[in-house]
């Protein structure tokens, strides 16, 4: 038993021919679907030549019975590893995690 497949063939347009029918569907009165129809394009691309791309909002969805709410954190402090208090008062900050020999030998 034979199949047939239809390959999918891309073919890369130029602004301008991109515009040419853009204004020959908006002069033509139809719908997107049946003008991509009548000249073999691709519906969803030809949506993407149509419609501007829209501006991705990157919002925090915090369902409403969890008791929290978002924050935004404008100013960001610095976050230590670890903070050594001496006897004199002093304070030594690590950035980033250091073996405890290193705090041992540090400490005296």
């Amino acid at each position: 038993m034979e199949q047939t497949q239809e390959k999918s063939i891309q073919i890369r347009r130029s602004k301008e021919e991109i515009q040419r029918l853009v204004l020959s569907w908006q002069q033509s009165g139809k719908s997107k679907s049946l003008f991509c129809k009548e000249n073999t394009l691709n519906y969803l691309t030809f949506m993407s030549w149509t419609n501007p791309p829209k501006k991705k909002k990157h919002k925090v969805k915090v369902p409403a019975t969890s008791g929290f709410i978002p924050i935004k954190i404008k100013d960001l402090t610095p976050v230590y590893f670890a903070e050594v208090q001496l006897l004199n008062g002093n304070k030594i900050c690590f950035h980033e995690s250091v073996s405890a020999e290193y705090l041992r030998s540090v400490a005296r």
